[in-house]
């Protein structure tokens, strides 16, 4: 009896592991997540920036840079701590970093 209870628990661990695996993958595929939304939003932000600083509104553009930078923390964060981690997101922050820093 003790082999067939192996074998019973080997296949309910495989089991497992597959649905985990399956879940994992469900979490890395969403889209429209809070930390996705910020950055797709900081994104948005950066030609309005630029226009400040060209424009010479460097005051207004500087408390811009400071949003975007505290708003960069902050999808950080929320993905960590609330699990809201995808593929698009590990894509999307160091795109948006890079939009602003060269802006």
């Amino acid at each position: 009896w003790k082999g067939l209870r192996g074998m019973c628990v080997a296949r309910d661990d495989s089991a497992r592991r597959g649905a985990e695996a399956e879940e994992q993958q469900r979490k890395a595929a969403r889209v429209w997540t809070v930390p996705n939304l910020i950055c797709m939003a900081r994104m948005a932000a950066t030609p309005g920036i630029a226009w400040l600083l060209v424009s010479g509104q460097h005051e207004l553009a500087l408390y811009g840079f400071i949003i975007a930078g505290i708003s960069d923390g902050l999808d950080g964060l929320i993905a960590r701590r609330f699990d809201q981690k995808s593929v698009l997101g590990s894509y999307l922050d160091p795109i948006s970093d890079k939009l602003l820093i060269n802006s």
